[in-house]
């Protein structure tokens, strides 16, 4: 029998999340417009694509969520099998074709087919956005200046690398445009965590985080 790794969690535990995102919960989402409402507290942050209806054809819009989040990963690799007395030289290439079926597009179409059902159908992509990998993820000691310079600043990491790809993907999307979410990790939410100090622990946070979503925009 396999040892036991510490308690095992209870649904009670999971009651958690029916409070991060209240007024006084610690994760929230912002967009360019409440950006003032930032917290100015150290965090753990990412940026996620909005499913905004880019393209009226279903196939269209899927590929152009797969080009934005496909930085820095070509297609065609050279790659070199080495034996004992020789070396074999190749060059593979990686497809991955959009998959979808004709019932899928047919609601889809359908949906698009009149504006009332074309907004609700906007509203719950966009809401579905969350449920997406992030493309980038970040710790800070201040989450607001943290979000201005991703915005503002051309030069920044984020911004510069994100604003090219997009460019060479032909699509027009401003990181102000983004959606980012923060967890907020100040002592004040979190006096149990008082054995590590802010760093180290958005550091901790910030490196399990980028080991399970691997976020393309990040460095690792």
């Amino acid at each position: 029998m396999a040892p036991r790794r510490g308690p095992v969690p209870v649904v009670t535990d999971l009651s958690v999340f029916r409070h991060l995102t209240s007024t006084d919960g610690r994760l929230a989402f912002y967009t360019s417009e409440t950006a003032h409402k930032i917290p100015e507290t150290p965090g753990c942050y990412a940026w996620f694509i909005p499913l905004w209806i880019y393209h009226d054809d279903l196939p269209k819009l899927m590929q152009v969520i797969r080009d934005l989040r496909c930085y820095d990963e070509p297609s065609e690799k050279d790659v070199t099998a080495k034996f004992t007395w020789q070396s074999v030289d190749l060059r593979v290439s990686r497809t991955e074709p959009i998959r979808t079926n004709p019932q899928v597009e047919d609601t889809w179409r359908r949906l698009l087919s009149e504006d009332r059902s074309k907004t609700a159908l906007q509203r719950l992509l966009l809401e579905a956005s969350l449920l997406m990998p992030p493309l980038y993820v970040g710790r800070t000691n201040c989450l607001r200046r943290r979000y201005t310079q991703h915005v503002e600043d051309p030069n920044g990491n984020f911004h510069s690398r994100f604003s090219r790809h997009a460019r060479s993907v032909e699509f027009r999307l401003p990181v102000s445009d983004l959606l980012f979410a923060c967890l907020c990790t100040d002592s004040s939410t979190t006096q149990d965590l008082d054995r590590v100090d802010d760093h180290e622990l958005t550091t901790m946070i910030e490196h399990i985080l980028m080991n399970a979503c691997r976020p393309p925009f990040s460095i690792r």
